[in-house]
C-alpha cells in the first residue's frame, strides 16, 4: 500500500492535532499502563495549559485537549517518562 500523505495524522505527545478547541495530545500507554505519579503529571499538564479533563481513548490512550502551550505540555510528557 503506497502511502499518499508525508506525515502521521495520528496525534502524538510531540506532535498534536489542532481541534476546534485547541491542541489535542494523544500520550501513549504501553499496555494501557500508567503509574499514579505518571497520572498526576498529567493531570497536572491538564489542569494548567489546557482543559483540566483527560480523555481514555478506545485504544487506552490519554488525551489532554485545549492545550495552550504545547511545549509545556511536552516537557512534563517527557519528564514523566511517558515518550
Amino acid at each position: 500500500m503506497a502511502r499518499i500523505r508525508d506525515r502521521d495524522a495520528c496525534p502524538g505527545a510531540l506532535q498534536l492535532h489542532q481541534a476546534a478547541d485547541g491542541a489535542l495530545a494523544r500520550v501513549r500507554l504501553p499496555g494501557g499502563v500508567i503509574a499514579p505519579e505518571q497520572l498526576q503529571a498529567l493531570a497536572h499538564a491538564a489542569t494548567r495549559f489546557g482543559s483540566p479533563s483527560m480523555e481514555l481513548t478506545s485504544r487506552g490512550n490519554i488525551q489532554l485537549r485545549a492545550i495552550t502551550d504545547t511545549a509545556s505540555v511536552a516537557e512534563i510528557v517527557a519528564a514523566a517518562g511517558l515518550l
